[in-house]
């Protein structure tokens, strides 16, 4: 069911943004200390307010305190929408979701080195554990923006970041610049390839001029 679906999709975008902001609380206790907690706080203050509403909500004594509006109808498909999808959050596998937040780890890890090839192009080594912290903080950073694929937000983060860890400003710029294009230029353009292989179109232009003729 579509509940289900959006259930299993809630629980991927909590663990995508919860393991990034814990570990970016211990990379500024650890590495970045001048910069504030606030933001990977307030970021696990609203999973967890959202994991509570979500598993001790009670969508039927709402049903009941609002049976005596006149939109009861409409609102009663909405709670039963939230009951299912109560109940695809609960019985979500365990097992899956601790597989998956490994798969997680070994993708920020592969960031981590993707960032570390990136600097080795322009000579400056830094240390794996620190770049992970980078693109952990400034992920999260992007997160809490609200801002698609955190454009902008994360990209200034990871310049920042590394201008702290003794890159220069020219050098950190261009390898947030070759992050970008790598994690989001190269899988557009792959993406239309791949979708021209397949067949899919995204544009269908039409004969105005031949329709009009006829």
């Amino acid at each position: 069911p579509l509940s289900h679906g959006t259930a299993s999709l809630a629980i991927e975008i909590f663990l995508e943004t919860m393991i990034p902001a814990l570990i970016s609380i211990f990379a500024i206790t650890t590495l970045f200390k001048k910069y504030s907690l606030k933001i990977p706080l307030f970021v696990i203050f609203l999973l967890f307010l959202f994991f509570y509403a979500t598993v001790f909500f009670d969508p039927m004594r709402f049903k009941k305190a609002t049976s005596k509006f006149h939109f009861h109808n409409k609102l009663d498909k909405l709670l039963e929408f939230g009951m299912n999808f109560q109940e695809g959050i609960k019985h979500a596998s365990k097992k899956s979701i601790f597989v998956f937040s490994l798969l997680l780890l070994v993708m920020y890890a592969i960031s981590a080195l993707r960032l570390f090839v990136v600097l080795l192009i322009f000579g400056v080594e830094i240390s794996p554990v620190h770049l992970l912290y980078v693109q952990l903080i400034s992920f999260v950073a992007g997160s809490i923006s609200m801002i698609p694929m955190g454009l902008g937000v994360r990209d200034a983060g990871i310049v920042v970041l590394l201008m702290n860890l003794g890159v220069t400003n020219e050098v950190a710029i261009s390898a947030a610049l070759m992050e970008r294009m790598l994690t989001t230029g190269l899988p557009l353009v792959l993406g239309a390839i791949s979708a021209s292989a397949l067949g899919v179109k995204f544009f269908e232009f039409r004969d105005v001029e031949g329709e009009s003729d006829k």
